[in-house]
């Protein structure tokens, strides 16, 4: 734009770029938008689902299965509320997430390889290291969102045989 020695026709050129990156703005904005809103809705029908599911499923239990340390009213209740809670999680924001990077990612490589096959080669080989790290991480987040899981179930019983000894 500021090469152009013509004040008018830099003007003109500043303005279709403004009106250009607005417009884009707002395209994302709706993208967006609409993106999180149908994630958080089919998320929401989801758990909703799961939650009714899996209480048909423990009512249906035989009455020796309640006896078990990890069956117990509050490790249940605690049941319901966390796993749920997680895959709506993962349904709604990770999903999205997971959607737009893939898609930012094909977006940004087909350009790449237009402007400079050789230099997206070299970044496509580098992403792929990124990507093995980020299921690492995932893998060993996982793995302490279990131990963690196991310390609410425990927490939840305690909290419930402590209401029920208030109550009484």
């Amino acid at each position: 734009v500021f090469q152009e020695c013509d004040y008018t026709v830099q003007q003109l050129r500043v303005k279709n770029y403004l009106l250009g990156f607005t417009g884009l703005g707002f395209l994302l904005f709706i993208a967006r938008f609409l993106q999180y809103f149908s994630f958080g809705y089919s998320g929401e029908k989801l758990t909703e689902r799961l939650r009714a599911k899996t209480f048909q499923t423990i009512l249906r239990q035989e009455v020796a299965w309640f006896d078990k340390e990890e069956n117990n009213t509050g490790a249940l209740c605690t049941r319901l509320a966390t796993d749920a809670s997680a895959i709506q999680h993962v349904v709604t924001k990770r999903l999205a997430t997971i959607v737009e990077s893939i898609t930012n990612l094909v977006i940004v490589i087909i350009i790449g390889f237009v402007i400079s096959w050789r230099l997206t080669t070299v970044l496509v080989v580098l992403n792929f290291f990124m990507i093995m790290i980020g299921i690492l991480q995932t893998y060993l987040t996982a793995q302490f969102n279990n131990v963690d899981k196991q310390i609410f179930e425990k927490a939840g019983t305690v909290s419930f045989v402590v209401r029920l000894s208030v109550q009484l």
